[in-house]
């Protein structure tokens, strides 16, 4: 391969494109005028926070490490190597050009709380436009929506936090954090635009729907949206419906809903049905019944005629074919004639296969060290915001990789996280910084 070639991949300038996320939420919230007195900028804490996520290093050593590299980068081009000022005090102490642990865990306590509170809503925001400004994001988009829980070790010092919750499948601990995450899809690129913490008292389906209307109002036509059986209540399908989007997800075996199973392996009749859903009394009242429709399906390789004729031949028991028997909900209406039914949902279940993607992302975010112990569901939120600003930019760079012509396949697969890791840290910073470092 040719050296021209080969310097077609990769093409983003990474550290430009985090720079101006950082400096979108820094001037935009007028932050720096909380630091007044202060040696450092706003900008200068994005960048050991960034830094410390991005390569898996303590906020202490990430620090340390990048105040070394920014001497290093000042005396590249200098004949004679300037060494950082020692300080007066009773300790030795030296002149930095970026600040240290205990600023950073001040910055990170200083910043206002109604920014905390909402950090996923200002930081992903300003990816989105930034990848509708590069012509990455087309205006039609699907919406994958899922809970991702984290186990959480330790006793508050303040009574019980309100995001804690209950849980039997978290390994030694009884308590877990639930987030909530929100990924759009734009052909192959997939990036987080909504994240936050589930917190009691308020109903998960009032943040899907804020987050569907966000991207309404950014400009965005959602073409359908993915979800797992938590969010198939009357709230988001309502919405969905009122919203002409299509809704395509599991819902939850209730009685109602395994009498239809029953009906079908007992009559073979039909696996698609008209569903009237009245929803929880005390928040929907005595309201007119939501129409949507909702159909049987099996996976595994299996088909359902097999588990009705299973069942049929006695090999399998009632509640055996029952369980075997997945069911969905969706809000878009049917097409008319058998055949095209049968199609129809067999399209569907290919589709909802889409969902899963997410399930990747949530994985990749835990692959991004290290873990946060933080104790307040501040310091939590953004730590999980930043692995999901890392995240977007990854797949930023393989959709740019994606996009590149004239190079083999495998340049355009990439990279991994560890390569896009490598990449960042000899691109942002050079190899001959660390060996001056």
């Amino acid at each position: 391969m040719s050296d021209a070639t080969k310097c077609k991949a990769p093409k983003e300038d990474w550290s430009s494109f985090y720079l101006k996320v950082a400096e979108y939420c820094a001037e935009k919230y007028k932050f720096r005028q909380n630091f007044d007195g202060w040696k450092y900028k706003a900008i200068s804490f994005w960048e050991v926070i960034v830094f410390a996520v991005l390569f898996g290093l303590s906020t202490r050593a990430a620090s340390n490490k990048l105040n070394k590299l920014k001497f290093a980068q000042s005396n590249k081009k200098r004949r004679r190597k300037k060494a950082p000022k020692q300080l007066g005090g009773r300790r030795m102490r030296h002149e930095r050009l970026v600040p240290d642990k205990s600023q950073v865990d001040d910055f990170k306590r200083r910043l206002p709380k109604w920014f905390v509170e909402n950090i996923q809503q200002h930081v992903l925001k300003a990816q989105v436009e930034y990848l509708l400004g590069c012509k990455m994001l087309h205006k039609t988009i699907d919406v994958i929506i899922d809970f991702n829980d984290k186990p959480y070790y330790g006793k508050l010092k303040t009574g019980d936090s309100n995001t804690l919750h209950g849980s039997t499948k978290a390994p030694g601990t009884r308590r877990v954090r639930k987030f909530l995450g929100v990924v759009i899809k734009s052909g192959k690129l997939r990036v987080f635009t909504h994240f936050n913490l589930v917190r009691k008292g308020i109903h998960h389906d009032e943040f899907v729907k804020a987050a569907l209307g966000d991207l309404i109002s950014w400009g965005f036509k959602i073409h359908q949206v993915l979800a797992d059986r938590w969010f198939a209540n009357r709230g988001v399908l309502e919405w969905c419906k009122d919203h002409h989007i299509k809704y395509v997800g599991p819902i939850h075996k209730r009685k109602n809903v395994i009498t239809l199973i029953h009906q079908y392996l007992k009559t073979g009749a039909t696996a698609l049905f008209e569903f009237a859903m009245q929803g929880d009394p005390s928040r929907y009242g005595t309201k007119n019944p939501l129409h949507v429709w909702i159909f049987l399906a099996a996976r595994g390789g299996e088909r359902l005629g097999d588990i009705r004729q299973q069942y049929k031949k006695k090999q399998l028991t009632l509640d055996e074919a029952t369980a075997k028997i997945h069911v969905f909900v969706v809000t878009s209406k049917p097409p008319s004639g058998k055949q095209a039914r049968a199609a129809w949902m067999r399209g569907l279940a290919r589709v909802y296969k889409k969902r899963w993607y997410i399930e990747t992302a949530f994985r990749d975010l835990g692959r991004i060290q290290p873990t946060c112990h933080a104790r307040t569901d501040a310091a939590k939120i953004l730590d999980a915001t930043m692995r999901c600003w890392l995240y977007n930019a990854w797949q930023i760079e393989r959709e740019n990789n994606r996009r590149l012509r004239g190079v083999p396949a495998s340049w355009r697969d990439g990279p991994t996280w560890d390569e896009f890791r490598d990449m960042i840290y000899e691109k942002e910073y050079e190899a001959g910084c660390f060996a001056t470092a």
